[in-house]
């Protein structure tokens, strides 16, 4: 584990460092668009860099700013490093910078109710991406200075007692820190834990002076199924030491501050196994696949609503350079309140938002951690916010489960929907030089396979290319709006991507109303229309190689598949899969499973958790998942059944489950997409199929490096499962 560490290390140095000189400067490369130029945006940012309470906020700061540079817009960032300079000291050296008029930060409760009452005095904006105390928006919510791209913790606090109740818990107790942190679980537990059918054992406050083994033996008598800590990472460290030392059969359950590389380095291998929730990104947006193209680790809780803090700075200093006014709460509740048009979360989503306030308009902002919509009513507080389930497996924090924070109604708009408000081009385009390319999907991003896999490629050729990406997702809806005519810039896409087997009747309407436009159709079956290139994988192949592996390695003699639905497409998996376990071994039994039959199969997780259990309690000990988002249902209830192993598809899944997960099935979308993009770009578009399999580098077979043994096994049989595709 500690090697694992240091080489992750190593690898955010080389990411960090060269981003931390961007820190406080001018930031980025300004190539690449002709949109105006205003002044440099220049925002204060009071945030720890080291200690309890870092969440990778400057990293993800810094790497926001360098986008949006490359974009056109001068971010300069004035940082105080709060785990080394006094809050209240550094809150001043802000407060007494005449040019600066928005503040990013705190990030704990206790440092917001410290400095809140001079930001507002001052008539600055401050917007905090951690600081989580309920009382925040009760005493500042209305104020219009005091903000925050997070929510408060009594929606947590009911995450959780519901979450417990689902597992059947009885009793639960709460340990939790002396400070306005920890007093919002106190005030909310017992009535969340009686909502939910718990019975609340009591609470124990813990302040630095106290004995928290003494402390902690008091709350354990009361014999609870679990106890709840909400307290900072070395608190909670300690707390988990306690409990193992002493062989307690109560369950620990821990709140997001414990979610910390300074809880794993104290806890040591009492961390192990240890599991909570905490805010997080909406998986849908794709932050977290852009987040693991930079930084090769997904992100800490609080990246997201770092970068959207951040989002939500500039777009208020841009509103007050059309609206200039001395008190700049005006401002940001014009901001959150815009519905002119839908801007995406990434750094041309924030650009194209920025241009368009300074030309009058007030677009709906989309953030990395979901829509940035307020009621400005009480303030404080985004209306949807998300919540991550984590377990802490190998020395690593994995999400277990993603939960939405809101149950009220609200917008629920995809953020890769870019609509003006009444359907037209917006009367004031903006113009921007470069290539723009469409990228049409059904199936939300988030899946950590099939779309995302996709959309790493879109990254890459927009990156690479320098490209502009027009984002529609159209679900299951019939809504099919013109993926070629950008109605924010009123440009044709050079080449459209369509995602997916559904798209083909899509993609046959829009190649007749625009021939001359390259249609690029992946994962579906051909069309005979000149304007469309049809990218098919025949996963045959690859599937073979694990059935192999599947029927070497089972002990039961029992091996299954769980797939989204009967197709086509579907259909290379299931056949290569069976006819691989059976060359291995004719007397291994192979069960397929469907979960609906219609594309809703590959978005139910609860229904792929539940037909593995079937499966496990029948005798099947390996399952391999076709089934896209419900393949992670799998992966989670794998973690709770002895012995029952899984096999990923679409991306390397061994990272969800490291235990679990011994190998998955790749479709190389990323490499297929971009390759496909760029010879479209590049005038090479040749309409027909392009097939993609496992001998040209479509297909591949990852072993998960924990199970490094098998790899002899793969690799071994790479030139029979070549073989059979033909």
């Amino acid at each position: 584990m500690q090697t694992k560490r240091f080489i992750s290390l190593i690898v955010a140095i080389f990411f960090i460092i060269p981003m931390l000189l961007l820190s406080c400067t001018v930031c980025g490369d300004k190539t690449g668009t002709e949109a105006p130029q205003a002044g440099t945006y220049r925002i204060g940012v009071l945030l720890p860099a080291s200690g309890d309470s870092d969440m990778d906020f400057y990293e993800t700061l810094n790497w926001t700013v360098a986008g949006l540079g490359k974009e056109g817009l001068d971010v300069e960032l004035v940082c105080e490093d709060t785990s080394v300079t006094p809050i209240m000291d550094a809150a001043r050296k802000m407060l007494n910078d005449p040019g600066i008029r928005v503040v990013i930060g705190p990030a704990t409760s206790d440092e917001v109710f410290s400095v809140a009452p001079e930001f507002i005095a001052a008539k600055k904006i401050l917007i905090t991406p951690s600081a989580t105390s309920e009382e925040i928006a009760d005493r500042f919510g209305r104020s219009g200075y005091i903000w925050r791209t997070t929510s408060g913790d009594r929606i947590q606090t009911r995450i959780i007692m519901d979450l417990l109740a689902r597992r059947g818990a009885e009793s639960v107790a709460l340990l939790y820190e002396n400070n306005t942190y920890g007093k919002t679980f106190a005030d909310w537990a017992e009535y969340y834990a009686k909502k939910s059918g718990v019975a609340h054992s009591g609470s124990v406050a813990y302040a630095g002076e106290q004995n928290l083994s003494y402390l902690l033996a008091e709350i354990l008598s009361k014999n609870p199924d679990y106890l709840i800590v909400a307290a900072r990472g070395s608190v909670a460290a300690e707390t988990a030491c306690l409990t193992y030392a002493q062989n307690s059969t109560v369950r620990l359950f821990f709140t997001d501050a414990a979610r910390c590389e300074t809880f794993l380095t104290n806890a040591g291998e009492s961390a192990e196994g240890a599991e909570g929730v905490s805010p997080t990104a909406d998986k849908k947006t794709g932050f977290f696949v852009a987040y693991q193209k930079t930084f090769e680790r997904m992100p800490s809780d609080y990246a997201a609503p770092a970068r959207d803090a951040l989002a939500l700075g500039i777009a208020t200093l841009a509103r007050l350079e059309t609206k200039p006014t001395k008190d700049p709460k005006k401002a940001i509740v014009s901001v959150v309140q815009g519905r002119d048009m839908i801007t995406s979360w990434d750094d041309q989503g924030t650009a194209q938002a920025v241009r368009l306030i300074r030309a009058g308009y007030l677009p709906d902002l989309s953030g990395a951690s979901g829509p940035l919509d307020y009621d400005t009513a009480t303030g404080t507080d985004p209306i949807q916010t998300w919540y991550v389930h984590w377990r802490v497996e190998e020395g690593e924090f994995l999400a277990d489960s993603y939960i939405p924070g809101y149950t009220g109604e609200g917008k629920n708009q995809d953020p890769g929907i870019t609509p003006v408000q009444n359907g037209s081009v917006c009367p004031d385009p903006i113009k921007d030089p470069r290539t723009e390319i469409s990228f049409v999907y059904n199936g939300a991003k988030g899946d950590f396979g099939f779309t995302d896999q996709a959309y790493l490629g879109i990254l890459r050729a927009r990156d690479d290319l320098n490209l502009t990406v027009h984002e529609i997702f159209t679900g299951d809806t019939e809504n099919e709006p013109d993926p070629v005519l950008n109605p924010i810039t009123g440009k044709n896409a050079g080449t459209v991507v369509m995602l997916g087997s559904s798209m083909t009747e899509y993609a046959e309407r829009i190649a007749k109303q625009y021939p001359d436009i390259p249609v690029i159709v992946i994962d579906a079956d051909p069309v005979s229309l000149p304007g469309i290139k049809t990218v098919s994988f025949f996963m045959h192949g690859a599937s073979y190689l694990a059935g192999r592996l599947a029927a070497n390695q089972t002990k039961t003699g029992q091996v299954g598949v769980i797939a989204g639905r009967k197709a086509q497409v579907i259909d290379s998996f299931t056949d290569g899969f069976v006819q691989g376990a059976t060359d291995e071994d004719p007397r291994v039994l192979v069960h397929i499973t469907y979960i609906a039959d219609d594309n809703s199969g590959y978005q139910q997780p609860e229904k792929g958790a539940a037909i593995a259990r079937d499966m496990y309690r029948n005798g099947t000990d390996i399952i391999f998942t076709v089934a896209g988002e419900s393949g992670l249902g799998a992966i989670s209830a794998a973690k709770e059944l002895p012995d029952l192993k899984i096999i990923g598809v679409d991306c390397d899944q061994s990272y969800l489950g490291p235990g679990v997960v011994i190998a998955s099935v790749i479709k190389n979308l990323d490499l297929v997409v971009y390759r496909e993009l760029t010879e479209a770009l590049n005038d090479n578009f040749t309409p027909g199929l392009a097939l993609y399999n496992l001998s040209n580098d479509g297909a591949r077979v990852a072993v998960n490096p924990r199970f490094d043994t098998l790899s002899k096994i793969v690799e071994s049989r790479i030139k029979e499962a070549v073989r059979q595709e033909d």
